[in-house]
C-alpha cells in the first residue's frame, strides 16, 4: 500500500498557552514498481482529515471475510492524498509558523516515515519543485522584506546524524563533530558551521549540495535511500531599522 510521511509543526503560542503540536500525514502514489508487481492502493483520504486504510481482499469470492471487514480510519490535523502539491502541504503545515519565527518565537518542522515515505522529496524537493525546507525560507524571505520597521538577517546549517556520527553536510570531507552542554547555550553541536542566506536560490544551492553528502544505500523501496538523519536549522536575528539612527 501506499506510504505516508508525516509533518509535525510545533510552535509556542503568541499568547502565551502551552505548546501546540499540529499532525499532518501525506500519502503518496503508488510506484511504477509496485503497480508492476501487483500492488493494491488500499489508502483512501476523506475531507482533508481522515485516512482510511481498507482491507485488501485478494478474492472477490472470499465469503467467509466479506462480513469482516477491517477498514481502519486514523483522523489527523491534516490529511493529503497523493495528488496534493507540494505548495499545498507547505500552506497548511507550515506557513502557519512563519509569522511567528519572525516575532522571536521557535518553531519545528519534521517528517518521519518509512523508508521511501517520500520525506526527502517533501522536505527538500527540486529546484523546480521545492519542499517545504525551501519553500519556508522563501516565505521568510518575503515577509521579512514587508516589514518596514526592522531589518533581518537569516543563517542556516544542515547537519546528518548517521550511526551516532554527526557531520556538518555543508562542509566538504569536514571531521566528525561533537555533542555538547553550555550552562548559557544549552545543548549544541560543537564546530557545526552556519552560513548566511539572502535569497531561496542561496538555500536550494546548499541543500542540494548538503543533500548529495548525505549516506545513501539502496534498498527495496528506494534505491538511493537517505539512511540517516537530517536536520536543517534557520538562525534569524533583527533589529529596528532605526536602531543605528542617531537624533
Amino acid at each position: 500500500p501506499p506510504q505516508a510521511g508525516c509533518l509535525p509543526g510545533s510552535m509556542n503560542s503568541e499568547k502565551g498557552e502551552a505548546d501546540t503540536l499540529t499532525v499532518a500525514v501525506r500519502v503518496r502514489p503508488l510506484l511504477p514498481k509496485e503497480v508492476n508487481t501487483g500492488a493494491k492502493d488500499v489508502v483512501r483520504v476523506l475531507d482533508g482529515k481522515m485516512v482510511v486504510m481498507l482491507d485488501a481482499i485478494t478474492q472477490e469470492n472470499d465469503y467467509l471475510r466479506a462480513n469482516r471487514s477491517k477498514e481502519k480510519r486514523f483522523a489527523f490535523d491534516h490529511a493529503f492524498d497523493p495528488h496534493a502539491s507540494q505548495r499545498d502541504i507547505f500552506a497548511r503545515s507550515t506557513l502557519p509558523l512563519i509569522a511567528s519565527v519572525l516575532k522571536g518565537i521557535n518553531g519545528t518542522v519534521f517528517a518521519y516515515g518509512a523508508t521511501g515515505a517520500g520525506k526527502t522529496h517533501t522536505m527538500l524537493g527540486t529546484r523546480a519543485d521545492p519542499g517545504v525546507m525551501v519553500l519556508a525560507l522563501q516565505e521568510l524571505f518575503i515577509q521579512a522584506h514587508a516589514d518596514r520597521l526592522r531589518n533581518y538577517t537569516f543563517s542556516l546549517s544542515y547537519l546528518e546524524v548517521y550511526n551516532e556520527e554527526i557531520h556538518d553536510l555543508l562542509v566538504p570531507n569536514g571531521s566528525l563533530l561533537d555533542l555538547r552542554e553550555d550552562p548559557v547555550r544549552g545543548v549544541f553541536v560543537s564546530g557545526l558551521q552556519q552560513f548566511t542566506v539572502t535569497s531561496a536560490d542561496e538555500v536550494m544551492d546548499l541543500l542540494q549540495k548538503g543533500n548529495e553528502r548525505r549516506t545513501t544505500e539502496a534498498t527495496r523501496a528506494n534505491e538511493t535511500s537517505s539512511r540517516s538523519h537530517a536536520v536543517l536549522q534557520i538562525f534569524v536575528q533583527s533589529k529596528e531599522k532605526t536602531a543605528n539612527i542617531r537624533s
